[in-house]
């Protein structure tokens, strides 16, 4: 058996609770996997892909991990009694501009993404 890494499994977690964004649990905003037509199903949130095109669905969010701690080598470590260090993610959102307001529908997403968040913690 594989052991898989703890950011793995959080990130994987994360994953899952964002796939739970849908309009039928009181959301706005629909992150849930769907068959577009082909039988096969397609993601709306991703792990670490920072480029998207066209074909891929709308609304979308892919979770990005931040700068390495561990390379920032500008400052002496603070004392910890274990491997301690803050590990910034970054949740970036991809919808449908509103023609006349067009970050409009961004803060739709945003606010399903941080409601969605305040339930894991």
């Amino acid at each position: 058996m594989t052991l898989v890494p703890f950011k793995l499994r959080a990130l994987r977690a994360l994953t899952s609770a964002l796939k739970e964004i849908t309009p039928a649990d009181g959301y706005n905003c629909d992150l849930s996997d769907f068959d577009p037509g082909d039988g096969i199903l397609t993601a709306r949130v991703y792990r670490g892909r920072a480029w998207y095109g066209d074909a891929d669905p709308i609304p979308l969010v892919s979770i990005l991990e931040g700068v390495n701690p561990a390379g920032e080598v500008n400052e002496a470590p603070a004392p910890a009694t274990g491997n301690e260090y803050d590990w910034d993610l970054l949740i970036q959102g991809f919808v449908d501009d509103d023609p006349e307001n067009p970050t409009d529908p961004a803060h739709f997403l945003l606010a399903d993404v941080r409601k969605r968040i305040a339930i894991e913690q």
